[in-house]
């Protein structure tokens, strides 16, 4: 049993540093175990990206070539003396072909636009938002300042940073009549800033859910030395403002 100095309490005292340094133990625990986390959620990320890209190459240039050639070879066959049962045979395994061929080059353009890397992610945007508008849901795109052109994995990420907000907004908030603005700070080479204007959809939505869906977008610029903001411009939620620095 341990004796308690009536001056000191020192058993108490020593009891009091002992918690405290087992907090401070857990504490350092929890926080490496966060940053060792946080790291395989990033290389979990590269990866990911990597993939999406080789299986977009494959898609469009294996799969989409293919189906390509064969829907030519389909059309001359179409131009043959034959008879007309198959020749309406024909006609519906090109519209068939034709069909498969849109999808596979649309799943390869979400995948991983390719144009990103020729003539970067304002015009790989473009195509996106046309897909968008195919289905009825009519985006308009502004681009202000003197644009430029940024290191492929860096575009990459502004291209990714539009297209999972546009997806959210289209997708879950039913939102409409989009306006997106993407501004070159000619200042400094190092901001952008990406508006989101829309007059319908869903109400009541906090920034929350946007910050979560761009999360691992976040820690990637972070690794980098930059940083990104996201906040909301009117009460009624109809504006969001994306703010990102990258060195």
């Amino acid at each position: 049993m341990d004796k308690i100095n009536p001056i000191t309490n020192s058993t108490e005292r020593t009891t009091e540093v002992e918690d405290r340094i087992e907090l401070i133990d857990k504490y350092e625990s929890i926080k490496e175990q966060y940053f060792n986390t946080e790291k395989m959620l990033l290389r979990v990320f590269d990866e990911q990206e990597k993939h999406k890209k080789q299986v977009s190459d494959e898609l469009y240039n294996v799969i989409g070539q293919t189906l390509y050639g064969s829907l030519i070879g389909l059309k001359m066959a179409l131009k043959a003396n034959i008879d007309d049962s198959l020749k309406e045979y024909l006609t519906g395994v090109i519209e068939t072909t034709n069909d498969v061929l849109h999808q596979v080059r649309k799943l390869s353009f979400e995948l991983f636009p390719l144009a990103v890397e020729d003539i970067g992610f304002i015009e790989a945007l473009k195509s996106y938002i046309r897909t968008i508008d195919n289905d009825n849901t009519p985006i308009q795109l502004i681009v202000r300042g003197t644009r430029i052109r940024y290191e492929l994995e860096k575009e990459m990420l502004f291209y990714r940073i539009c297209q999972q907000t546009l997806s959210l907004l289209v997708e879950v908030l039913y939102a409409a009549n989009l306006i997106l603005t993407i501004t070159f700070d000619e200042l400094s080479r190092g901001i952008l800033k990406f508006q989101f204007q829309f007059n319908e959809g869903e109400t009541g939505v906090t920034n929350d859910l946007l910050k979560e869906g761009l999360a691992i977008i976040h820690k990637k610029i972070e690794t980098w030395s930059g940083e990104m903001n996201i906040y909301n411009n009117s009460n009624e939620f109809r504006k969001w403002t994306i703010e990102v620095r990258v060195p």
